[in-house]
């Protein structure tokens, strides 16, 4: 909520500027570069700093974000290559739309199996308990 907050209402990305001035005159694929190679910074000072350790419950939103947006944007960069003309707003839309339901899909076939394995656990622990 906290990165939501910051990129809706300060026009801020990881305390990069995203206002229409910043990116004015860039094509699609300059844009998508700018935010890998950010990401890519992002994620390689949080490893230097964290001296490649990191604890699951306390892993930074920060490297969270940014590792999401190289992910996101790789794909996309590497398909545009194989392309004779760069992607026009319409296809970059398109394709962020197709990933953003790809990843909500891969989320919520797993569903059954995270209910499974709650439900599952809380018995478990239930029978500890009493014990």
């Amino acid at each position: 909520m906290t990165l939501w907050h910051e990129v809706e209402n300060n026009r801020k990305w990881l305390q990069n500027s995203l206002s229409k001035n910043a990116f004015e005159g860039n094509t699609t694929t300059e844009i998508l570069n700018w935010f890998a190679d950010k990401a890519e910074e992002i994620v390689i000072e949080i490893s230097k700093s964290s001296h490649g350790i990191m604890v699951v419950n306390r892993i930074p939103k920060e490297l969270v974000a940014s590792n999401s947006i190289y992910r996101i944007a790789q794909p996309i960069l590497l398909r545009e290559r194989g392309n004779t003309e760069p992607f026009t707003k319409k296809q970059l839309f398109t394709l962020l739309n197709d990933m953003k339901a790809d990843i909500l899909s891969a989320c919520f076939t797993n569903i059954p199996r995270v209910i499974t394995l709650k439900c599952h656990k809380s018995v478990t622990e239930k029978r500890e308990a009493v014990s």
